[in-house]
């Protein structure tokens, strides 16, 4: 389980927040995704943050307070395809 604060910090996270797909506003949380291709560099940074806080290199779900975060990613060399889904507090986090 990881911090709120510590998502924040991470600023390729925070991108991938403000641009994901609101798909339901619930009264305490929202629950977002996002499915696109990244840069490596972003890929990476992605990657070793989710191995850090318990999850795998290739994606899985780290608990974030009450909530979670979920990377998915492809086993295959070259292929930035990810998907992120979210379901986070709205203590603040988004701007909507």
């Amino acid at each position: 389980m990881t911090t709120l604060e510590n998502l924040k910090s991470n600023e390729n996270i925070t991108w991938i927040l403000n641009n994901s797909e609101i798909t339901d506003k619930l009264d305490d949380c929202y629950m977002t995704h996002f499915t696109g291709r990244v840069p490596s560099s972003m890929l990476s940074n992605l990657r070793s943050w989710f191995e850090l806080n318990g999850a795998t290199r290739c994606g899985g779900s780290v608990a974030v307070g009450l909530g979670s975060v979920n990377l998915y990613t492809s086993n295959y060399k070259g292929d930035n395809k990810i998907t992120f889904t979210a379901c986070l507090a709205k203590n603040n986090l988004f701007n909507n």
